[in-house]
C-alpha cells in the first residue's frame, strides 16, 4: 500500500496484481482492495480530485481555477524536517526556473493551525500560492489525494489531470535537464 506513495504507479499497480491473488486472509485482502480501488482515481490521466481551500488572505481557492497551467501541488508541513529543507534550498530556485511560465505552485500546509501556518509562510518567504488543509488526515483535500505523508508532490496538467501522483522532488526537478514539467510545457 505504501508503495503508491513512494513509486511509480504503473510498477505498483503491477506489483497488486500480482500480490492480491496471493492474500489468503480477507480482511487483509479486503483493505488492500479498498486501498486500490481509492488509488485508481489519482492514476496518472485521471480528472486531479477537486478541491477547495483558503489562501492566507482567507479567500476560497480552488484548484479548478488553474486550468490552463501545469499545477506543482506540494503537501508540507511546518513540522517537517524535509519539507522546509526544500522550501529553503530548493524550492526558491525552482520557482524562479518557471517564473514568467504557465506553471503554478500550490503549497498546501497540513500540520498546524492558521495563525502558525501564516508565519511560518512568512518566515520562511514561501512564494507561490499558499493554501491550508488544517486538520491533515480530517481534511477532504488531504483524504482526496491520500497524503499519508510530507512531503508529497503532485503533478496536474494544463487540463487538470494528473501526471504524476507521486511527483518529483524540487532537487530532482533542478537536477534534470528537462524534467516532467519541462514536458509538460511543450
Amino acid at each position: 500500500m505504501s508503495g503508491f506513495s513512494s513509486y511509480d504507479f504503473t510498477a505498483v499497480e503491477e506489483a497488486y496484481r500480482t500480490f492480491a491473488p496471493q492474500i489468503k486472509t480477507a480482511a487483509f485482502r479486503d483493505t488492500l482492495d479498498q486501498y486500490y480501488t481509492h488509488m485508481q482515481r489519482l492514476r496518472p490521466g485521471n480528472p486531479a480530485p477537486a478541491f477547495t481551500l483558503k489562501n492566507r488572505e482567507g479567500k476560497d481557492v480552488s484548484l479548478s481555477d488553474f486550468r490552463g497551467k501545469v499545477v506543482y501541488l506540494d503537501f508540507w508541513g511546518v513540522y517537517c524536517g524535509p519539507c522546509i529543507n526544500d522550501i529553503k534550498n530548493y524550492i526558491p530556485q525552482l520557482h524562479n526556473r518557471y517564473k514568467n511560465k504557465d506553471v503554478v505552485f500550490l503549497n498546501v500546509c497540513v500540520d498546524v493551525a492558521e495563525k502558525e501556518w501564516k508565519s511560518a509562510v512568512q518566515k520562511l518567504g514561501l512564494t507561490g500560492i499558499n493554501l491550508l488543509a488544517e486538520g491533515w488526515d480530517r481534511n477532504p483535500a488531504c483524504k482526496a489525494y491520500k497524503v499519508d505523508a510530507i512531503p508529497h508532490y503532485v503533478l496536474i496538467d494544463k487540463a487538470g489531470n494528473l501526471v504524476q501522483y507521486n511527483a518529483d522532488r524540487p532537487y530532482t526537478l533542478l537536477e534534470e535537464n528537462e524534467n516532467a514539467i519541462d514536458r509538460l510545457l511543450q
